[in-house]
């Protein structure tokens, strides 16, 4: 086709911008043209032209300095959502060192969801090979939430405790219960230091594939080995059972003075299930929620992407996720659990109040409790003490109910660490005539209403002076407009509400020089708060990624699979530096 002849019409110019802003790869959108057309020949122009386009509108984005978009893009963000968040470390040279960012959904989710966080770094998202390192949870329905992410330069101790530190900042303090990681030196450091109350959490499914690398001898000679170590991990009846497991598999395949599985024995309170159970984890093992989140976010992202084009792929993916999470949302409004036995009022009760999801394992612990046997052990007049026994099965454990109060106890600890009951409690509470669900057995977080009302970040440590008062009276404010932004109706009846409450505000302030003076004091101190935090005041750019010869890895290695592949004797070995 000649130069003069091949032209892209104006509707076609629009399509393509409508397909980039889907996610539509530019590879695929000539295709798409050329199927619409029936043949290349009737597209009228070249799939050279069409890439061609696509680079210009982008280039046009960008102006030639990402940082600049970057920032024009976080302050577009900020005007949309006045609780959109975002920090940016700056090195001495001027180069973003890391970034930080969470808009006001996140920020409400995680008041609501933030007692357990599960944290890992991926790679190859953008073309400044900076990790992408998200902080997720789970809902009430048992999905996976954001509650922010960030870009690191690097994975050292010093850049996580700055990310740590920063989302801490950003969630008025309030630190998590636990926190799930890979075996990371640097993280256990990080995590220490910004996370003092907090308890770490190692990922089982990442210690099983570092068992494959530091033990493959083992297991190569005796297959049934890694279902050992898997036994030992999930020994959970008492630590004095975990540790006779222990030693008789050191014994067994002589692995006594084995370093890898000496340090690994030092971390057993951090990864072993008998430990487990001191913290409440909603029954989190590993980080495979990290894993499945990056497998996810890696459909909208591409090693190409400048900084502004990822936050606005990740805005995108982000709407995925809320998309499927509202979805339950309603069904659990509108649909009503049906229980397998429909006059039993602690199945009604729970029906009631539990997402669908949980519903579902609860009743499945209430089958287990009437398919169990019991031995009563101690018994009085305020207490008994039970021994259940679930058929089918070896799963024995001891619950002790007050009769008074009915606070029941049980050794396997599955409230304390899950906040459901376990089926050998329910098994008691039947036995005992209590038919219907104790209140202080429902925990908020995973009923139907785990977002009603206004949930709030700030500690209790700081309630009661003016500055977290006003700190608290604000976020308020915007978890109610973020909660409110995708109904139109809810916003105009907000918005009548705070007027209202305005001409109230005016009053008082009117009948009050002190509290008109004390206001102004606090609205002059937080616009200076604001500009410090929002302001950059000198020129910043971004760094460059390394520059590396030959063609990249797929992933990342981590340290012991370096060590495992050992190179060639007929090769000399480079240094790091020219790999």
């Amino acid at each position: 086709m000649l130069r003069s002849q091949r032209k892209i019409l104006p509707a076609q110019k629009q399509f393509m911008n409508q397909m980039g802003k889907a996610g539509i790869k530019p590879a695929h959108v000539f295709n798409f043209f050329e199927e619409g057309t029936k043949g290349i020949e009737n597209v009228g122009f070249l799939r050279m032209d069409c890439n061609n386009y696509i680079s210009g509108q982008r280039a046009k984005y960008l102006h030639g300095q990402d940082t600049q978009t970057l920032l024009e893009y976080l302050q577009m963000k900020r005007k949309e959502d006045p609780s959109f968040f975002y920090s940016i470390q700056v090195h001495e040279s001027g180069q973003i060192a890391n970034f930080f960012w969470a808009d006001g959904r996140s920020i409400v989710d995680y008041a609501y969801f933030g007692d357990v966080i599960s944290f890992d770094t991926t790679f190859q998202t953008n073309k400044y090979d900076m990790s992408l390192a998200p902080l997720l949870g789970v809902n009430n329905h048992k999905q996976t939430v954001i509650f922010g992410a960030a870009l690191l330069c690097d994975e050292t101790t010093e850049s996580f405790i700055w990310l740590f530190q920063t989302f801490l900042s950003c969630m008025c303090g309030k630190e998590p219960i636990t926190i799930f990681t890979d075996q990371s030196a640097a993280m256990a450091k990080a995590i220490s230091s910004a996370l003092p109350n907090t308890c770490h959490r190692l990922c089982l499914w990442h210690i099983f594939q570092n068992a494959n690398t530091n033990l493959g001898h083992i297991i190569s000679k005796f297959p049934e080995f890694s279902k050992v170590l898997k036994d030992c991990a999930y020994e959970a009846r008492s630590i004095e059972n975990f540790v006779a497991r222990w030693e008789d598999m050191l014994r067994t395949y002589n692995l006594e003075e084995n370093a890898w599985l000496q340090n690994l024995y030092c971390l057993r309170e951090k990864w072993a299930e008998v430990f487990r159970r001191d913290s409440f984890c909603a029954n989190m093992r590993t980080t495979q929620r990290s894993e499945s989140m990056n497998s996810h976010l890696k459909q909208f992202f591409h090693k190409k992407l400048s900084l502004s084009e990822l936050l606005k792929e990740y805005d995108r993916a982000l709407k995925h996720f809320r998309e499927k999470e509202l979805y339950e949302d309603y069904k659990s409004r509108q649909t009503k659990s049906v229980p397998f036995l429909p006059d039993v009022p602690l199945l009604i009760t729970a029906a009631n109040v539990y997402t669908r999801t949980l519903y579902k394992e609860f009743e499945d612990n209430c089958k287990k409790a009437f398919a169990s046997t019991c031995q009563l052990l101690v018994f009085d007049e305020l207490s008994s003490t039970t021994k259940v026994s679930i058929l089918s099965s070896t799963d024995e454990e001891v619950v002790i109910l007050n009769k008074e109060d009915h606070i029941v106890q049980c050794t396997c600890r599955r409230f304390e660490y899950y906040g459901i009951l376990c089926a050998h409690a329910l098994k008691v509470l039947y036995i005992n005539n209590i038919v219907d669900l104790p209140n202080r057995y429902i925990l908020r977080r995973w009923t139907k209403y785990a977002k009603d009302g206004i949930a709030l970040c700030v500690p209790q440590s700081m309630v009661g002076d003016d500055a977290s008062t006003y700190a608290r009276v604000c976020h308020k404010a915007l978890s109610v407009a973020a909660k409110s932004s995708n109904c139109k109706e809810a916003l105009i009846y907000l918005e009548k509400g705070l007027n209202a409450l305005t001409l109230g505000v005016e009053k008082i302030l009117h009948e009050s020089i002190i509290g008109n003076e004390k206001s102004d004091d606090t609205f002059d101190a937080s616009i200076r708060q604001t500009i410090e935090i929002d302001t950059i005041h000198s020129h910043i750019t971004v760094k460059p990624p390394p520059l590396q010869k030959g063609r990249k890895e797929k992933r990342k290695r981590s340290i012991l699979e370096r060590k495992k592949r050992n190179p060639k004797k007929n090769n000399i070995a480079l240094p790091q530096q020219l790999r």
